[in-house]
């Protein structure tokens, strides 16, 4: 403001009326998360497990009001989708070998980004019972992966059930030594 006010003429005026600047990072975040929501209603629409990175890109420009338009192609569309641990690769489609996504690519994306419609459907959860009693919950001060258990490539079921299993029995273990909760 100061620095327009030294200006002088309309840029103090346009200072003042200026949109604020949003944080680092946080219009990548929300564009992320529309495409990943675009993208899940993309998977729903085209009911298959699997669609080529050109396929993908076409029915994304062919959502109404969407952000992607004739500039967002395939190699747009997976920078987009590294930071959430979706890439391309070589799958096959008929008689045809093309880079793509299977809808597991974004199983996890869609666990951490996007509600369920369960969550989004309710509006009263002090009547939800809960699962487990809070009280016998106890923190897990050190999780670290078993030996090799670690996949640069992407989420693994099995490896992900191996890690709570171990994180589970490191946790009766510190409870069976009776270390704080």
């Amino acid at each position: 403001m100061a620095i327009a006010d030294e200006a002088g003429g309309d840029w103090p005026e346009r200072a003042r009326h200026a949109p604020e600047p949003s944080r680092p990072g946080e219009d990548e975040l929300s564009l992320g998360v529309r495409l990943l929501a675009d993208i899940r209603a993309v998977y729903a629409d085209a009911g298959t497990d699997r669609l080529s990175s050109a396929e993908m890109v076409e029915r994304l420009h062919a959502v109404e009001e969407s952000p992607w338009g004739d500039w967002f192609d395939a190699r747009r569309l997976a920078a987009k989708l590294r930071p959430f641990g979706a890439r391309p690769r070589q799958h096959r489609f008929d008689a045809r070998t093309l880079k793509g996504y299977l809808v597991d690519d974004f199983a996890d994306a869609w666990a951490r980004y996007l509600p369920t419609p369960q969550e989004t459907e309710t509006s009263v959860t002090s009547e939800t019972p809960q699962a487990t009693p809070t009280s016998t919950v106890s923190l897990i001060h050190d999780v670290s992966l078993p030996e090799g258990e670690c996949e640069d490539d992407g989420y693994d079921p099995e490896a992900w059930a191996r890690t709570v299993a171990h994180a589970e029995a490191r946790a009766a273990e510190a409870r069976r030594r009776g270390e704080p909760r």
